[in-house]
């Protein structure tokens, strides 16, 4: 396995950190991969080996405020960035392998944005997976915190807030736990505008689940303490045809780091490896 750092360009002539992990043969397939609010790319370095290992290529990206990318902590100007983001990703993911199968891999506010993605951009991708994807929140806020996060977003867009995850409901392994709160990329931060879109955007992206274009992957843990589980049905109910909805039980927010990760990774690559041969 052969592990690469690139510096690439963005939309607006940004610099963003990204990071391929790939066989000593040729892949049979490349993962594009985006991960989650406030982390980067380097917590994945111990689940994508599971990938390489069964012939798939991965790049993933560091998404603006984010990591080693450019940008102010958890701000956006607005949510298009990130999908713009996404496009940098699949841009430089092809042109290092144009005549492969690309899928587009994200968890959490990851997850959530590669749904919207697909929703609403075209791309080649050949299908899509999301775990724990923020559609819903566990802890939704009330009515009148969000009327009031909408006025303060009129009046001061760029606020940075803190964000209210805890990293006890990352995941059951106390050595990940321990790890996150101590790496120095990690960040609490959350912009209004990144908030209020992805907030809205979650609930769109429920409404207009008939819309998906391609096969979907949609997991998910039945203690998820972060994102709602029942955005992931409700997603599911409002397409089946295109949606295989795998819930984990008694699984936290991150399945890749909870005791069932070897299972759950095997399982994610035997659906890779049914859809490539065109059975899903």
């Amino acid at each position: 396995m052969e592990n690469k750092t690139y510096k690439w360009l963005s939309f607006d002539e940004k610099t963003l950190f990204g990071q391929s992990w790939i066989p000593n043969t040729k892949p049979k397939a490349v993962i594009n991969f985006v991960h989650g609010i406030g982390e980067h790319t380097d917590r994945y370095s111990n689940w994508m080996p599971f990938f390489v290992e069964a012939g798939y290529a991965v790049f993933a990206i560091e998404y603006r405020g984010h990591g080693r990318s450019f940008g102010k902590q958890g701000y956006i100007k607005n949510y298009n960035d990130l999908l713009n983001d996404i496009d940098t990703l699949l841009k430089q993911s092809y042109n290092s392998f144009p005549n492969l199968p690309h899928f587009l891999y994200g968890h959490s506010l990851g997850g959530g944005m590669v749904i919207h993605h697909a929703l609403t951009r075209k791309s080649n991708i050949k299908a899509l997976i999301a775990s724990s994807p923020w559609l819903l929140l566990t802890q939704e806020p009330p009515k009148w915190q969000i009327i009031a996060v909408e006025f303060l977003r009129k009046i001061i867009p760029g606020l940075v807030l803190k964000s209210t995850i805890k990293s006890d409901d990352i995941t059951q392994n106390k050595n990940v736990i321990k790890a996150y709160k101590e790496d120095k990329m990690i960040h609490n931060k959350i912009s209004i505008e990144l908030f209020l879109s992805a907030y809205d955007n979650g609930k769109w992206n429920i409404k207009n689940a008939h819309k998906m274009p391609v096969p979907f992957l949609l997991t998910h843990g039945s203690n998820d303490n972060i994102t709602n589980i029942e955005g992931s049905k409700s997603f599911y109910n409002n397409n089946p045809e295109k949606t295989n909805l795998k819930i984990w039980e008694g699984m936290f927010h991150e399945l890749h780091n909870e005791p069932i990760r070897e299972e759950y990774a095997q399982f994610i690559i035997e659906w890779l490896n049914t859809n490539l041969k065109g059975n899903v």
